[in-house]
């Protein structure tokens, strides 16, 4: 369990992170789903939610395969969907992916907020990008039900095992006067173009 997990009864909740499970195996996927459930059961918890590891690593993409795999997004046949409601999992939530082409995109549009500007990551100064985003994940997402706070280490981490993916000016950052940091819009490459050694032209 992760601690300070709740549902939106505010009661305590688990996680089950990624499995994986073999086509015409239920029997297998039953029995290590309902492992999973006894044991966050037995540590307290009232309800499970799977797939999840944490904020941004849920959920399981089980279609769309015609189009590119979007960066921390778990990519299984769709036979597995059938196993979690085979254990009695539900579906609660559905996430919505845009593809956006160059022909698709809008013209350029320039826009200005009085007392905000915009920059671009500085990897020469990780630490304090590092803290930019740690302390924006909060702000931007606390209100949502089941929201964990992750610690700054854990932020860390996430950020440093993408440094080699990373394009600085991909990732813009939003400051106001006297308040600093204030929003924060995040482009990755498609690094599963690069693991094929094929160019990288998708973000």
């Amino acid at each position: 369990m992760k601690r300070g997990a709740v549902d939106a009864e505010g009661h305590p909740q688990g996680y089950v992170g990624f499995f994986e499970c073999l086509p015409d195996r239920p029997d297998a996927a039953l029995a290590i789903l309902g492992a999973c459930e006894a044991v966050l059961r037995s540590c307290g918890a009232h309800s499970v939610q799977a797939p999840k590891a944490d904020n941004q690593l849920f959920g399981c993409q089980t279609g769309g395969f015609d189009l590119p795999h979007v960066c921390l997004t778990p990519h299984n046949p769709p036979y597995y969907a059938g196993y979690l409601e085979a254990a009695g999992f539900q579906i609660v939530q559905k996430v919505l992916t845009l593809c956006f082409t160059r022909e698709a995109a809008s013209p350029q549009i320039n826009f200005t907020l009085p007392g905000c500007l915009t920059r671009e990551f500085d990897r020469t100064r990780l630490e304090a990008e590092v803290a930019t985003f740690h302390a924006l994940q909060p702000q931007i997402f606390n209100s949502r039900t089941g929201y964990v706070p992750r610690s700054l280490e854990e932020d860390r981490a996430l950020i440093t095992g993408l440094l080699d993916v990373i394009d600085d000016e991909l990732i813009i950052i939003a400051e106001a006067d006297q308040v600093g940091p204030v929003g924060m819009l995040v482009g990755l490459p498609d690094f599963h173009q690069r693991l094929a050694g094929a160019p990288v032209d998708r973000v």
